[in-house]
């Protein structure tokens, strides 16, 4: 039961820390556009968000792998540490 243990905290934080290392490299990107142009923007580590795809396609660029790979610690990290403020209301 300790190796499972081990085994598992290991893998843990190298989940949490891969996530460090791609969130301290992201920036804002849209993710509501409307007729007058970006009207929302979210927290994108890196790789969550390709500006070479279309914004018309169905995810507008964004990588839904990367999003549902890393969802829990993504909405932690939105909700506390890179909050919303760049709305262009």
């Amino acid at each position: 039961m300790r190796t499972f243990t081990k085994f598992f905290s290991v893998l843990l934080a190298i989940y949490i820390l891969i996530y460090a290392v791609l969130s301290a490299f992201g920036g804002y990107q849209p993710t509501m556009v409307g007729t007058f142009g970006v009207e929302q923007y979210q927290w994108a580590p890196l790789g969550f968000y390709n500006s070479n795809h279309p914004a018309h396609s169905k995810n507008m660029g964004w990588s839904p792998f990367m999003c549902y790979t890393f969802l829990p610690l993504w909405m932690v990290d939105v909700y506390f540490i890179h909050k919303n403020t760049h709305e262009t209301t």
